[in-house]
């Protein structure tokens, strides 16, 4: 671990425990400005730095000062705004599930230090119909559909997921486990209409989908700081439990190293080789970056072999499979003998319209070498992970595009 990510980490632990920071002499909180940003951690670099009382004084101080506002008022946008739909949902009398950092942000020590792009709801695809009506009255203005959400805006510029299923079925191992996710929820209170996991299987649930972004296109510090402070809430869980379930998924060796992860990142645990190859891995996002990791990750977890997840890649790029042709052109539900037409549409789109797009593929798939291919499978296999079916059955054909963080 290098002075420059002790010092951030430190800055971070003591926005959560307000503990006195220990910075390096040369901290450059420019630096730690700019990767707090791409991180989404800024709030917390901020209180961190404010228990230094030598901060205020500091050049980037009110750079500082002001984004965190920026986030705290748009933390309370997203609040009020799931709270009312929330009470809305229980009025129309559908089940729902509140997810990720609609959840995780009640364990902050202030509810704008974990941020989250959008509020992710778990709700029953036949039900959407009915729910359809309760975004309208919000003004909400429908995005998009994707393999597992429907996403909408509202007027405040708060994104709401409206998920079909909590693990996107194109994640084929953890799918197979995980399914829609409603064998998990259970209602708050009798006759509740809203429900939620036990503290068990919401840590599971948090160590999927971490493992999930990581070895698909790199998952960043915040990832960790939400099972660091999930720990801090629920000291003491089932370990049995955990370690039956986890291993059921392929992740039990994968949450003991994040485990002693954090253990060095926020309490006094030694680094070795693991962590600090965890960590660096955890800073930069991902070695390839985030599209030419993504790159590399689809070759091992479409096929395992290059040549393969190429001709795979380019089939699927150029002739999209139903399912996600049916995400973006939804009039394909009705009529799919359209398929054919609306795949001549796309080509002739991308040829005349989208050559930047068509080069960023070429790119990628360039990267899909053998050599890279095997290198990625063993640096996921040092931090335990790897791509594989898993117990709870088979999971639909891929398809649809990537989820966002909540």
């Amino acid at each position: 671990m290098t002075d420059f990510q002790a010092g951030f980490l430190s800055l971070i632990r003591s926005a959560l425990t307000e503990a006195p920071p220990v910075l390096p002499g040369d901290f450059d909180f420019g630096r730690a400005y700019a990767l707090a940003e791409r991180h989404q951690v800024l709030p917390l670099i901020y209180y961190g730095a404010m228990c230094d009382p030598d901060f205020m004084s500091h050049p980037m101080a009110e750079s500082f000062f002001q984004r965190t506002c920026a986030y705290i008022s748009y933390s309370a946008r997203q609040q009020e705004t799931v709270e009312e739909l929330c009470r809305l949902l229980d009025r129309t009398g559908v089940d729902y599930m509140p997810l990720k950092g609609s959840v995780l942000k009640a364990l902050y020590p202030r509810p704008e230090m974990r941020i989250m792009g959008d509020a992710d709801i778990l709700i029953h695809m036949e039900d959407y119909p009915r729910i359809t009506p309760v975004m309208e009255s919000l003004k909400g203005t429908p995005l998009s559909e994707s393999d597992h959400e429907y996403i909408w805006r509202l007027p405040s510029h708060v994104v709401i997921e409206l998920h079909k299923r909590i693990i996107p079925s194109y994640n084929r191992d953890y799918y197979a486990y995980f399914g829609d996710g409603w064998r998990f929820a259970r209602p708050i209170a009798p006759g509740a209409r809203r429900h939620d996991m036990t503290a068990e299987d919401k840590l599971i649930y948090l160590v999927a989908h971490f493992a999930k972004h990581y070895r698909d296109k790199g998952a960043g510090v915040k990832y960790v700081v939400d099972l660091y402070v999930f720990h801090r809430a629920y000291p003491h869980p089932d370990m049995t439990y955990l370690e039956k379930e986890l291993k059921k998924l392929g992740l039990w060796d994968f949450f003991g190293h994040i485990q002693r992860l954090i253990e060095v990142w926020f309490g006094d645990g030694e680094s070795d080789g693991r962590t600090d190859f965890l960590t660096d891995r955890i800073f930069d996002d991902g070695v390839f970056g985030r599209e030419e990791r993504g790159a590399v990750s689809d070759a091992l977890r479409l096929s395992g072999s290059a040549r393969s997840a190429k001709r795979m890649r380019t089939r699927h790029m150029l002739f999209p499979p139903y399912g996600t042709m049916c995400n973006r052109h939804p009039i394909l539900k009705k009529w799919p003998i359209l398929l054919p037409l609306l795949w001549i549409l796309r080509l002739l789109t991308t040829v005349f319209s989208h050559r930047d797009r068509m080069e960023n593929k070429r790119k990628q798939l360039a990267l899909m070498s053998e050599e890279n291919v095997a290198a990625y499978g063993k640096e996921l296999s040092y931090v335990g992970l790897g791509f594989g079916m898993v117990d709870g059955g088979t999971p639909p054909e891929e398809g649809g595009a990537r989820d966002g963080e909540g």
